[in-house]
């Protein structure tokens, strides 16, 4: 019953085993390890430790993973037919370092991705709602890097007089009212998908449509314009009960082709939006200290054909806005129509 298991065959006579071994002494036939081995096994555990952090980032997780277990077998197969030929060569060594270095750049990449996660909802919490950000952060492709040409809508508003505002008042005074005041109008742009640009001083710069498609960015905006216009009358009248003075605000929005992206230098960049209708927008807005408007809300004609069915406006005529040589036609945006104008318009 001297039966014994070996790699080649799992029921050998012991003594064959006793045999071979005897046989191997006398005729030199023992596993060898040839001089310079150790070397050669010191730069292969290298470079099979190299080889996760390398190919990761260039062919991703999946292929890395491919190439990491095709790599493995590989050496298995050469280790297993060098014994064969005699040569002792170690398995372990290098499978464990092809191992610890895919794990861990796999590892590493998972963790830079949720970390460029985080950074993607903090940095875009500040400009768009919540849900949105939720978006971008399940799916950050959908933001594109660099520019795109979109037709989109824009809108400034800006307090009239806030220079000599803010000489008659102490500043924490003015720092106090302009954060609620900036607070209550930012709610009212995420309210309507909106997307918070910059604040410029006591202004504010806002579009909608991007990040993401909004077919409706126009309308949005126009009705964005009308609840800020009432959130800041709603101000005024508390600020009036309290014995302090209110605030005038204009808005000007513009729609048309723009370029909408991540626009900056080297060291800091910002998502915004750069364009000919941008600049409209600004000058839209400031074009309200020169008409008698029901809102102080401008809309230039490409958003007018836009929401046209959705928006009571009167006409102000054409006009030719700083920089620009071609007069467009602007329009006051007067209110929004009930669902029953909407329908027989």
């Amino acid at each position: 019953m001297d039966v014994r298991p070996t790699p080649f065959d799992s029921v050998m006579p012991g003594v064959e085993s006793h045999a071979t071994a005897i046989a191997n002494l006398l005729e030199g036939r023992g596993l060898q390890a040839p001089a310079g081995l150790k070397l050669v096994e010191t730069i292969a555990v290298i470079l099979l430790a190299l080889a996760g952090p390398m190919l990761l980032p260039r062919v991703g997780a999946i292929w890395g993973t491919v190439v990491a277990l095709g790599l493995a077998a590989g050496v298995t197969a050469l280790v297993h037919y060098e014994f064969r030929q005699g040569v002792w060569i170690l398995l372990l060594p290098p499978l464990l370092a092809l191992a610890i270095g895919h794990v861990g750049s796999v590892t590493y990449q998972v963790l830079t991705e949720e970390r460029e996660r985080r950074w993607i909802k903090q940095a875009f919490r500040q400009y768009v709602p919540p849900a949105v950000v939720e978006e971008l952060g399940r799916d950050p492709a959908k933001l594109t890097y660099g520019g795109e040409r979109r037709v989109l809508t824009v809108m400034f508003s800006d307090i009239r007089g806030f220079t000599t505002y803010s000489e008659r008042h102490p500043p924490e005074e003015v720092v106090g009212a302009l954060r609620e005041y900036l607070t209550a109008l930012v709610e009212v742009v995420f309210r309507h998908r909106g997307t918070l640009d910059k604040f410029i001083g006591d202004a504010t710069m806002a579009f909608f449509g991007a990040p993401f498609d909004n077919p409706d960015h126009a309308l949005q905006a126009c009705r964005a314009a009308v609840e800020m216009s009432d959130v800041v009358a709603r101000l005024n009248e508390q600020w009036k009960a309290a014995g302090r003075e209110p605030f005038v605000t204009g808005f000007g929005i513009a729609t048309g082709e723009m370029l909408v992206g991540n626009f900056g230098s080297s060291q800091r960049f910002t998502y915004t939006v750069i364009g000919d209708q941008v600049n409209l927008g600004a000058r839209l807005e400031s074009l309200n200290k020169d008409y008698e408007t029901a809102r102080h809300i401008i809309i230039s004609q490409g958003t007018y054909e836009l929401v046209r069915d959705h928006v009571e406006v009167r006409p102000l005529g054409s006009v030719t806005v700083k920089g620009k040589q071609q007069a467009v036609d602007i329009f006051d945006l007067v209110g929004l129509k009930r669902p029953g104008q909407e329908a027989s318009s």
